[in-house]
């Protein structure tokens, strides 16, 4: 598949939100990231809701915390697939979410469960010490990056509050881990593995679940699937991308599931450059040297790490801004922004790192400590952060790749660009 196919099959990809779902699929909605009235499109969502359901104002019996906590994040009004999720749990209803990257899946399946476990301890009489973590709500994701990351979230939003969020995943003490996990959970967050791992050793009970959430649902395995089928909860389901294959797998292990897709308007450039291979690494430099913050993508970590290496030597002897002139006529300039920076910063993130050290260079990253971050595609998923440069500078032919690349800029109505090297 060549780079025009890739971007074509991108910009089809966000503007369906993914492949179609099969066309005889029941409890199917489409709309769009920018309508406001979605109440004559969703049946299923508006029976309880006010008439003005987007504002935070007139969000439907959240508790006093939670609104301040969103209003700190500055979500003072909510994204389509966050109202829809508040609806989809209100209605007790299996969802589906297939929403694109930056849309807020995020706080749209962290606030609904915030207010559900919340509205319980309000209910709840005492309870006794027990045995066994004992979480209302279980989400699961792939990575242990993104269970962090979600970690962080649940932190955010349940400040000032009594809910109690833990996460149990890979690369940490496992035995450490247990024992923050107490007897005092709430939330749980963890991989899949993780979330299986302490089923089978029965240190979790789940018989008080009512919620669970899978995050990255793409990427289920059918040992996970078994354990969601048979799982006697409410459960939702949320991805960047569906297929029509994976749909019937997420309908048949939900109980009378809601299909969400959420189209969105496009915000990327896409530019390719169609550089000789002597002057490829002056036409990085050249981009690189301009106002923006640049996630630059290669194909393995020894690549990632070369590349690293080089621009690092050549930000620490300042001569990052010294590249053949002949690259220019390579790049469509009219697309930078044309104003040099002099202090440049640049890290690496890959396998071979710790999760501390992985964990903290993103922190930077998002802080805009970090100008330019080479990685992998480990990185390609899920991570939170919006840049305004993703450069592919060696390609991939993978559409599925390409995309969750490209997902990294653009997000949440922003403007972004994807340039890749051919």
């Amino acid at each position: 598949m060549n780079m025009n196919q890739l971007i074509q099959n991108f910009k089809q990809s966000v503007k369906t939100c993914a492949n179609p779902f099969i066309p005889d699929i029941p409890n199917l909605y489409i709309v769009s990231d920018t309508d406001t009235s979605h109440r004559s499109q969703l049946k299923f969502s508006f029976t309880q809701l006010p008439e003005n359901a987007l504002s935070l104002d007139s969000a439907p019996n959240l508790p006093e915390f939670l609104v301040r906590a969103l209003l700190r994040l500055n979500y003072d009004q909510f994204t389509p697939v966050q109202l829809l999720s508040f609806s989809a749990f209100k209605l007790n209803r299996d969802l589906v979410a297939v929403s694109p990257t930056g849309s807020g899946k995020t706080v749209a399946f962290c606030a609904p469960i915030i207010a559900k476990v919340h509205q319980q301890q309000q209910q709840a009489t005492p309870s006794v010490q027990k045995q066994k973590i004992t979480p209302s709500a279980v989400i699961t994701a792939p990575t242990r990056e993104l269970c962090l990351q979600i970690l962080q979230v649940l932190f955010q939003l349940t400040y000032q509050s009594r809910i109690e969020v833990r996460a149990f995943v890979g690369g940490h003490d496992a035995n450490l881990q247990r024992q923050i996990l107490g007897n005092a959970c709430d939330i749980l967050v963890c991989t899949p593995s993780a979330l299986l791992e302490l089923k089978s050793a029965k240190e979790v009970d789940l018989n008080n679940l009512t919620d669970l959430i899978v995050d990255e649902a793409d990427q289920i395995q059918p040992g996970f699937q078994e354990f969601v089928q048979l799982t006697k909860c409410h459960k939702c389901l949320y991805t960047a991308t569906c297929t029509s294959a994976q749909a019937r797998i997420f309908g048949s292990i939900l109980t009378d599931p809601v299909f969400l897709k959420i189209k969105a308007e496009l915000n990327i450039q896409f530019v390719t450059l169609r550089t000789p291979n002597e002057l490829k690494y002056d036409t990085l430099k050249y981009i690189l040297s301009n106002k923006g913050q640049f996630l630059v993508f290669t194909s393995s970590k020894i690549s990632a790490t070369r590349l690293f290496q080089q621009l690092q030597t050549e930000i620490k002897t300042k001569s990052l801004n010294q590249f053949n002139p002949e690259c220019k006529k390579y790049v469509q300039t009219q697309f930078l922004q044309m104003d040099y920076e002099i202090n440049n910063s640049i890290d690496i993130i890959s396998s071979d790192a710790s999760v501390t050290q992985r964990n903290n260079t993103i922190d930077k990253f998002k802080l805009k400590q970090i100008k330019i971050l080479i990685a992998t595609d480990l990185l390609q998923r899920g991570i939170d952060f919006t840049v305004d440069y993703v450069i592919n500078y060696q390609e991939t032919k993978d559409a599925k790749e390409f995309e969750h690349r490209a997902g990294r800029t653009g997000r949440a109505g922003r403007n972004g660009m994807v340039i890749t090297f051919q």
